[in-house]
């Protein structure tokens, strides 16, 4: 599964043995994702691989020798939920809830209390509500009211910019029986947040976001499940509205990586196997690394699955370094919302136009030992390259080992100061 290669390099803090991509029911079962199969392989490199070098990543990093819910039985609240995994979490009251209190404390949310009486119940006091609110809002990725939910959408209606970065927000009456999923459903986790504080306090969650109530699945929801990034969110209501509708939505996925793996979710879509067989006038969907043409109705799903390698000479820029990717990318029809990783030698560790470059992109970054990179068979090896830095490939090398292949999709490409070289997993 060459995606897994690249999922664990882009998430893990430390070498994880046997994870697997979920099984999928429906189309996706048993499909088998290629580079060549969506006719982006290039040119072919010598069959033998790089030796396992116990290569380690964490976040922005990687390293390696020698660089380095339900109620519980009884009475009461129910076991604890542990913490929210949408980020961090703050838990907000307005009255001295006891359930509240709990509810902060079984979540790992900070608590925040009114200043009156914050000390008694164990939270950090405020003075005025709306102030108070303004000033953690962009703190936390969710908020948990304990308050009337008219008193919570007139501090938090100033607040709200765009349903791609507002957190969630959930509001719930003192006792915790109805937890309502306010803003933010769908993108910012508020429906599972809503679902996971009623299973704490013993409480309905509240969710009214269309496609839940039908029992249809969020396009958004799938997506960010699947590690793949919403290109066109203007397209996402037309395409949820379909699927909240009952209706079927056609999806081009040429690297099968859209896979749902819910029976009763996967009804919903229909995969093709060409993009002509889709119809511009309906909304649809398209997975790929490729560029594709802008439509209203097409919501572009891109998986984050590119390796860039790079080198560069001592000192050069960031924006030298984006602007010669750029070109490469263009030329080969390939997104830039696709790199994940941006790779090179341990000696470059320091350059920060690298850096500068990799989180313009939002992507990981790599640096591998001269001696591993020094092992791969690349198509252009240079013994210039080996007699200044100790490998006759820095960019083609470490875009294999990152992306797991002995496959490029663009072999070294010089512009300017800076080399690429871009790989992807392969089947």
């Amino acid at each position: 599964m060459g995606d897994e290669h690249i999922r664990k390099a882009l998430r893990a803090t430390s070498r994880t043995e046997g994870e697997g991509r979920p099984a999928a029911s429906g189309r996706a079962q048993g499909c088998k994702p290629s580079v060549a199969s969506v006719d982006l392989a290039g040119p072919s490199c010598p069959s033998d691989r790089a030796q396992d070098w116990g290569i380690r990543v964490s976040r922005g990093m990687m390293s390696g020798p020698p660089c380095s819910s339900g109620r519980a039985q009884g009475q009461g609240l129910p076991a604890a939920s542990g913490p929210w995994p949408g980020g961090s979490l703050a838990v907000h009251t307005l009255t001295a809830s006891a359930t509240a209190a709990e509810t902060a404390r079984r979540l790992g949310a900070d608590y925040f209390a009114p200043g009156r009486f914050a000390a008694e119940v164990g939270a950090q006091g405020f003075s005025g509500f709306a102030d108070h609110v303004a000033r953690v809002w962009g703190r936390y990725r969710g908020h948990v009211f304990f308050a009337a939910c008219g008193a919570v959408v007139r501090v938090i209606a100033p607040l709200v910019r765009d349903k791609a970065t507002d957190p969630a927000v959930v509001a719930a009456d003192p006792a915790g029986r109805f937890v309502v999923s306010l803003l933010s459903g769908h993108l910012g986790g508020a429906n599972d947040l809503a679902r996971l504080t009623a299973s704490v306090t013993g409480g309905q969650a509240v969710v009214t976001t269309a496609t839940d109530v039908v029992g249809a699945p969020a396009a958004e929801v799938l997506a960010a499940g699947l590690g793949l990034v919403l290109e066109n969110r203007a397209a996402l209501v037309a395409v949820n509205a379909v699927l909240a509708a009952g209706g079927t939505v056609a999806v081009f996925d040429p690297g099968c990586r859209f896979e749902v793996a819910d029976p009763g979710q996967a009804r919903f879509f229909e995969w093709v196997s060409d993009p002509s067989m889709l119809d511009p006038a309906r909304p649809h969907i398209v997975v790929d690394v490729r560029v594709t043409a802008p439509l209203p109705t097409r919501l572009t799903l891109r998986p984050r699955v590119l390796a860039v390698g790079l080198g560069c000479r001592r000192g050069t820029s960031g924006e030298v370094i984006l602007a010669a990717l750029g070109r490469v990318l263009e030329a080969r029809g390939l997104a830039a919302s696709c790199v994940g990783i941006v790779a090179t030698a341990g000696i470059k560790r320091d350059e920060a136009g690298i850096a500068q470059a990799a989180k313009a992109l939002g992507a990981e970054t790599a640096f591998y030992p001269e001696g591993a990179l020094d092992a791969v068979a690349v198509p252009t090896p240079s013994q210039t390259v080996k007699r200044r830095v100790g490998t006759k490939s820095v960019c083609e090398a470490a875009a294999m080992l990152a992306a797991g292949t002995d496959r490029l999709l663009v072999k070294k490409t010089v512009i300017g100061p800076v080399t690429v070289a871009v790989a992807a997993p392969a089947g």
